[in-house]
């Protein structure tokens, strides 16, 4: 996935692993240059909140300190086990979820969206009730950040043997793969007045049929 989608920077949250599994994922997974092909910067805090309210609101008051500090472009993405969005069981909490939206706003920050899955965590489904999706994961941004890469933009990925959705956050405007595309013979072309005169001149029955096609391509394309 890593290769896949060309990635600078990868963070990993709540891998539930060892540590000798983890040393060797990082061996394998190499970043022998980071290029962003611009020379902005900017600052990021990778989050993975505690699903603990007491601990995680503990965390949202350092993120608010670190914030009253920050001048320049700055984007904070990860778990944030807080949710704005919810899919079955019970009701979201509304208390909760406006408590959450507040911390966003002291911090000068907000959600940049994501083009996907609504929702970036699900639980297993348990017979005879609703399955439960919520949207955790998410990535934001001050306004400097946002108008320093407008062109940014975060993909959704599917679920990978986790029970999260990976999110990756592109901040260049993609450039376009030009595809040579294989030369096809429109039917409409025998409808032109001209048509017969033109093939009069351009073809050669002397020729294999290859070779003629070739040297069509050119004139047809004119």
């Amino acid at each position: 996935m890593v290769e896949r989608n060309k990635a600078c920077v990868v963070v990993l949250l709540e891998t539930i692993t060892s540590s000798v599994i983890s040393s060797k994922l990082l061996k394998k997974v190499k970043f022998e240059k980071i290029d962003l092909a611009s020379s902005k910067s900017f600052l990021c805090t990778a989050v993975y909140a505690n699903p603990n309210e007491v601990i995680r609101h503990a965390m949202w008051e350092e993120i608010m300190q670190i914030s009253s500090s920050v001048n320049e472009p700055w984007i904070v993405g990860g778990d944030f086990n807080d949710i704005s969005e919810k899919k079955g069981g019970s009701r979201p909490d509304l208390a909760n979820c406006s408590r959450f939206q507040q911390f966003l706003d002291a911090c000068r920050i907000e959600d940049i969206g994501g083009l996907g899955s609504k929702f970036t965590w699900q639980v297993p489904k348990w017979h005879n009730l609703d399955r439960v999706y919520k949207k955790l994961d998410r990535v934001c941004a001050n306004v400097l950040w946002r108008m320093s890469f407008e062109d940014a933009d975060v993909r959704i990925l599917p679920r990978i043997l986790s029970d999260h959705n990976p999110l990756v956050l592109s901040i260049l405007k993609p450039v376009k793969q030009w595809v040579t595309r294989p030369f096809r013979f429109l039917a409409t072309w025998l409808n032109h007045p001209c048509f017969g005169s033109f093939m009069d001149v351009n073809w050669n029955a002397n020729l294999p049929v290859n070779s003629m096609l070739l040297n069509l391509i050119f004139p047809l394309k004119i």
